[in-house]
């Protein structure tokens, strides 16, 4: 698509009242997509989702990105080169890679930005959270004994969970038995856990918009159990509610859509929904919006939910994102590359994206 056609999409996408003025310092909603397999970031806007620009992170990844991470032009793209934990920082307005960074040995859980200065990589093999200088890769080790496996950022905290999984490397049959606990993870902060309810093995996190922390236990990797969903208070630092009725969740994500719903998504359950003032699930396992291999669920500015789906992991049985909107009536299919393996929401400049080839 020429450029002209892309501005003229870009327009439309802002509305018909916009200023005739230059807006090319505008911030462009963008819906970022990892594919593990082609090595790519696929950046499509969530107003214009025909419009897709690709960055090729080609060979100088030097590992299998599995892990996804974005604020504003900045994404943190992680994963492992055998037992060796790698990021790359990459700069979505200038479509290239800022800076690679090895970290400790190590299989990555969990990948978060906490501010426009810092990222968070969490370590469940290691019971370490490294915490990145964004400007220049500066590693920072942070001890989490017992393996951190989810972030949630909210009133200047960064919460880890602690899924307890550190022995599974040695005892894989022990899985997620022991309990489960949030730390923070900023440093020079008071550091008393929070003990949360359930089975164990709590891993995703998300900020609900009452500003409570919502927590997932997924139990048992091998007896298939009932997970929970566990409510956090991170001012008084005390879970205040657990509720059943997510079903076994492996894997599982967590978003919040901007008002009173908490979206679950599932291979076991599909999609689910917890509304936060009812406090009860009113999509609860067994009813849930059917979904094929998730490998992510995010949310945009307005609401709408984002599900990556896996595929086949090949050119000729490519993955999609299913947009749902605020009613949760699937809007949209998007084609997204060969093996889309995480998804995040960033903001870029208009004038950037819109000029580049």
């Amino acid at each position: 698509m020429r450029r002209a056609s892309l501005l003229a999409a870009a327009s439309l996408a802002l509305g018909a009242c916009a200023p005739t003025t230059s807006t090319g310092s505008l911030p462009l909603e963008v819906l970022v997509v990892l594919d593990s397999l082609d090595h790519t970031l696929r950046m499509i806007p969530v107003d214009s989702p025909t419009v897709v620009r690709e960055i090729d992170l080609g060979g100088a990844l030097g590992f299998t990105p599995s892990f996804l991470a974005a604020r504003g032009r900045k994404a943190v793209v992680a994963g492992n080169d055998g037992s060796t934990a790698r990021i790359a920082i990459v700069d979505l307005a200038a479509s290239g890679i800022q800076d690679i960074v090895t970290l400790l040995d190590g299989q990555i859980a969990a990948v978060a930005i906490a501010d426009d200065d810092h990222a968070f990589i969490g370590s469940w093999t290691s019971g370490a959270i490294s915490r990145i200088n964004l400007a220049n890769g500066a590693v920072e080790l942070l001890a989490a004994p017992g393996g951190p496996q989810g972030f949630a950022v909210t009133r200047g905290k960064v919460f880890a969970t602690i899924g307890n999984r550190q022995a599974c490397a040695i005892d894989p049959i022990a899985c997620g038995r022991g309990p489960s606990w949030l730390i923070q993870a900023e440093p020079d902060l008071p550091r008393d856990s929070v003990p949360l309810s359930g089975p164990g093995n709590a891993g995703p996190s998300a900020i609900g918009a009452d500003g409570l922390v919502y927590v997932l236990s997924e139990g048992d990797d091998f007896a298939n159990g009932e997970g929970r969903l566990s409510i956090v208070d991170p001012i008084r630092n005390s879970e205040i509610a657990s509720f059943g009725g997510v079903g076994p969740l492996i894997p599982s994500w967590i978003i919040n859509d901007g008002g009173e719903r908490m979206l679950i998504a599932s291979g076991p359950g599909g999609l689910l929904v917890f509304n936060t003032r009812l406090r009860r699930f009113t999509l609860p396992f067994g009813n849930g919006i059917p979904l094929e291999f998730p490998t992510d669920l995010v949310g945009d500015a307005i609401g709408r939910a984002y599900v990556l789906q896996r595929g086949g992991c090949s050119a000729a049985a490519p993955g999609r994102v299913r947009v749902f909107g605020t009613s949760l009536i699937e809007q949209l299919s998007i084609q997204a590359g060969s093996c889309p393996i995480a998804a995040a929401i960033a903001e870029v400049p208009a004038d950037r994206f819109f000029d580049q080839p």
